[in-house]
């Protein structure tokens, strides 16, 4: 039982067209376009059933993720979901807010900044951010909850949802907001966004061709620094660092283009957790002091799910071996954690099964070797295929 994994259904499996409770009108022409739209939830068994919460996220399976305004997040399928007809959209609880719009700077202090906005906001308010990491994006605010950055909204260029602190965000009218001007650059920190403002042509003391890649004017992040000596993430030897000491004044800081997701930001790892995605920056040579040459598949720079882990030492999913552990420990400095690629859908994370339901799909992800203890011969071989089956 152990070898199975609870999955969705393959896109060519099909699914029964939603039915639409209480006599509610599906307007939407597809799944993809009820993102951001308000939704009621249909299911009597459900926490949330009579609330309104937000679309937030389309699965590949059809499935939406719907955010709350006390920050809890649950995944229905469409046919819970009640969609306004077009006479109701734009309704409370999403309407804008009727209320005057306030800035930071109409209180005395970011605590009752804070307490305004918890008291105009409803899910399905619209905001613009004005500063931070998200500055410029306008979004739809889902909610909050008492964790920090404690703002939950969908961002409109992001793409997706993200958390940001309140001083970040205002109630938006439409105002454009003001660029802030580049900052001056005298040393590179660890984990921020640089661009280089010095044109294209190799300056004259460069003292590396490795260094190149920076020359292309686009935001760079830094893997590592100590001050002017700084290696990044996507140079092609992202662990060698270069002197960029006598060039300092040609960075100016940056944010992350929208394509990184500022929650996928990488995050130093001191061990491998079961379930949990990650991603190798050490470059595609294997290292000298690696192990085993089956470990070889993680070289690719890619994220890999970890299936079973010790710590330092784990199985991954899409490993050759997917059964066989692999000790990481004296490389762990080499992995940043990662999130799911796009291709792997959120809420069909692999899930550990003790029994087989009828009606559900569950994936094989043993060998395709039959055990020794199968007791089905032949007749049971179909599922070593490893695709989902029901």
């Amino acid at each position: 039982m152990d070898k199975f994994v609870q999955v969705s259904g393959p896109d060519s499996a099909a699914k029964p067209n939603p039915k639409w409770s209480n006599g509610m009108k599906a307007l939407i022409p597809s799944f993809e376009a009820l993102r951001g739209q308000s939704a009621g939830i249909s299911d009597g068994m459900r926490q949330h059933c009579g609330e309104v919460g937000v679309v937030a996220e389309i699965g590949s399976s059809g499935r939406c993720r719907v955010s709350f305004s006390d920050g809890s997040q649950f995944w229905y399928d469409p046919d819970r979901l009640l969609v306004p007809e077009e006479s109701e959209k734009g309704t409370a609880p999403m309407a804008k807010a009727s209320v005057s719009r306030k800035t930071l700077k109409d209180f005395p202090s970011e605590k009752e900044y804070e307490a305004y906005l918890k008291a105009v906001l409803k899910t399905g308010t619209k905001l613009v951010a004005v500063s931070g990491d998200r500055k410029g994006d306008r979004g739809t605010y889902l909610g909050t909850n008492s964790f920090q950055p404690p703002c939950h909204v969908q961002w409109e260029k992001l793409g997706k949802a993200y958390w940001v602190h309140w001083r970040d965000v205002e109630l938006d009218d439409g105002t454009p907001v003001q660029e802030d001007a580049p900052k001056p650059v005298t040393k590179l920190e660890s984990g921020q966004w640089y661009r280089w403002t010095g044109g294209p042509e190799r300056p004259g003391n460069w003292n590396n061709e490795g260094m190149d890649f920076v020359l292309d004017g686009k935001p760079h992040q830094v893997k590592e620094s100590s001050g002017q000596n700084a290696s990044f993430f996507d140079s092609p030897k992202p662990d060698s660092k270069w002197y960029f000491g006598h060039v300092m004044d040609k960075f100016v800081q940056v944010s992350g283009p929208d394509s990184a997701a500022k929650e996928d930001a990488p995050k130093p790892v001191t061990k491998l957790e079961s379930g949990q995605w990650y991603r190798w920056t050490g470059g595609p040579e294997r290292p000298g002091n690696w192990n085993n040459e089956g470990m070889d598949f993680v070289l690719d720079g890619k994220p890999h799910q970890v299936k079973e882990s010790s710590g330092q030492n784990a199985s991954f999913f899409d490993s050759p071996k997917p059964d066989s552990k692999w000790y990481f420990g004296h490389v762990m400095d080499k992995f940043v954690q990662a999130s799911a690629p796009e291709s792997a859908a959120k809420e069909d994370a692999p899930k550990r099964v003790t029994k087989l339901e009828s009606g559900q799909w569950y994936r094989w992800t043993g060998s395709t070797t039959r055990p020794g203890g199968w007791n089905g011969e032949g007749k049971m071989d179909f599922l070593l295929d490893g695709k989902p089956h029901q």
